[in-house]
């Protein structure tokens, strides 16, 4: 009887062990480049979950790539930000368990802004 006994506690311990390692989240990875397919370093990836407003933010690498892991599930937004070029915004990005989403981005260069000022001289 104790040797069933010791049996059933080894199964048990190898059914618990393989429960407690999965995983419950998703992540998101990609690569973030210019219009003309140049790699973008130190673009601000932000993931906000759009039901809960929950956020996690990650910086490009050297080589434009970026992971934003242990996301819980959920529908997010992805925003990409870098100073001289426009935001841009991936709505509708739904994360299941165990996903691995790659959202590669192209980023355009932000148009200058220039302001004219006309002053009339009175005749």
């Amino acid at each position: 009887m104790s040797r069933r006994l010791a049996i059933l506690a080894v199964l048990w311990a190898l059914v618990a062990s393989s429960a407690s390692g999965q995983e419950t989240t998703a992540s998101v990875t990609g690569t973030v480049m210019d219009q003309t397919g140049a790699v973008l370093p130190g673009v601000s990836v932000t993931a906000r979950n759009t039901r809960t407003g929950w956020s996690k933010q990650v910086t490009t690498t050297g080589t434009g790539r970026y992971t934003v892991p242990f996301l819980p599930v959920g529908e997010y937004e992805l925003g990409f930000s870098l100073a001289g070029f426009r935001p841009h915004a991936a709505r509708g990005v739904t994360l299941h368990v165990n996903d691995r989403l790659t959202v590669d981005v192209a980023l355009s260069v932000a148009g200058r802004e220039t302001a004219v000022e006309v002053t009339v001289a009175p005749a």
